[in-house]
Order: C-alpha cells, then structure tokens, then sequence
C-alpha cells in the first residue's frame, strides 16, 4: 500500500462499509490484503464492537489474506471464499514474477490474487472463488512456457525451510542488516533504502538508520526478503551477533 494519506484513507473507509454491513447481518469479505493491511485493519479497534472479523489466505502463515467481517452473533458456515488454480508446464520453470504477470495481464487486479505458491514442478494461485474458472479458461502461458491449468478446492502445501545466515554487526541499523543479509555493500544498502526500495513489515522505510527488532521482516525491491530471526551475544570487539532467515 502506498504511504500516501489518500490511499490510508481509502482503505480505511473500505474497511468501515464492510465492518457496517456485517454490523447489519451481512457477511462480507474484502479483497486480499497485503501484511501491511491486515495489520492497520486489527488496529482499527472501533471495527472490534461492530463485528467479527477473521482472515483466510488458503493454507497456514498466508502472507496475503481476505478478512472475512460477519455479525457478532453469526453461529452457521458460509461458502469458501477462495479457490486454488494449479499451473504445470511440460518444460521449463515457473517463477512468481511470470505467474504474477501472467494472471494478471488477463485483467485481473492484484487484489483478487492471494499467494502464489511455487513448489518443483508445479505453482498454485491462491484466488478469490468467483474467478477461478476465469483463469482456468483463458490462461494458456506464463511466460514463453505453455501451462496446463486446472482449479481444485483444497492443496497440500508446506513451507521450505529458510535458509539460516549468522552473522555480527556493529549495531541493528536497518542499512547494516540490509548489507549483510543481502550480501551488498552499506552504500548501496543505505542509497536503496533513500531511494524507497526497502519495506519492513511491508511498511516502506526510508530512513538507514531505523533500528531493526527481533521477527521483522525486511523486502528490498529486487532483490528479495529476509527475517531478522534472532539476536544473540557479544563478539569481544563489541559486536552483535544475529541471525537472518534467507
């Protein structure tokens, strides 16, 4: 999302009509939201007394989740919201970037697409449930690759486990972790981050030296995303020593 008050404002009245309709007896559910959304959304805490508000992704630790609103009284079960479309190619790798680009050059705004999940020889895309035939009946590559495509109700998934990097640095400034944990130079570590290319917890930061705390989550634009995983001792030069998830 972007930092701009306009946008703030937007998604903030968005969430306001659909916390009014399930205060009403609706139930409704909003686009996917981005980790960043979801967390202005639980601070909405006006929102708390008006409604339920739960969040499904399709599988566990989604990153991308649709916030289900509902009445506080609401007691019966409802019609999934999402769906999994499953691409497969014959030849060739799947990558997020072509897949993304892909689904969405069929028209399709990022908001109906949760996760996308890559494994080896397969990508499912997690979706809202009222476009899932659409995909499955007009998405025919990704990519130069050619894809078979096919939708299904439940996957499968479990999460690979992240790379450990140990490391120790003189002090927990977001241009030092950001250096070390994507192996460039602080420079041009601190020059991305002026230039608006780094987020923590999809918050975008654009100040080097903002101090980075156990469990962020750390996305430098082209490059990729790391987790400040823990924090341990000292070195006898006085250094911390941490880990990063890769």
């Amino acid at each position: 999302m972007s930092d701009s008050c306009s946008d703030e404002k937007l998604f903030t009245s968005r969430m306001k009509d659909l916390g009014c309709s399930a205060e009403k007896g609706k139930i409704c559910f909003s686009d996917f939201l981005t980790p960043a959304e979801r967390s202005w959304l639980l601070c909405m805490k006006e929102l708390q007394s008006m409604c339920r508000i739960d969040f499904i992704g399709g599988y566990d630790d989604a990153e991308r989740v649709r916030a289900k609103f509902y009445p506080i009284d609401f007691d019966y079960e409802t019609e999934d919201p999402i769906k999994y479309v499953k691409i497969r190619c014959r030849m060739g790798e799947l990558t997020h970037r072509d897949v993304l680009g892909s689904v969405l050059g069929l028209g399709i705004s990022r908001g109906k697409i949760g996760d996308i999940l890559i494994t080896d020889n397969e990508c499912i895309v997690i979706c809202e449930s009222g476009i899932a035939d659409y995909i499955v009946g007009n998405l025919e590559r990704v990519g130069r690759l050619g894809v078979k495509v096919e939708s299904c109700d439940e996957i499968v998934f479990q999460k690979a486990e992240p790379k450990k990097l140990s490391v120790s640095v003189a002090s927990m400034r977001l241009d030092i972790i950001v250096s070390d944990g994507f192996n460039i130079s602080r420079t041009q570590a601190a020059e991305m981050i002026r230039d608006g290319l780094c987020f923590v917890n999809w918050v975008q930061k654009e100040s080097p030296s903002y101090t980075v705390k156990v469990g962020d989550v750390i996305t430098l634009r082209g490059k990729g995303r790391i987790t400040l995983a823990g924090i341990g001792g000292q070195s006898r030069k006085g250094k911390t020593f941490i880990e990063i998830n890769i």
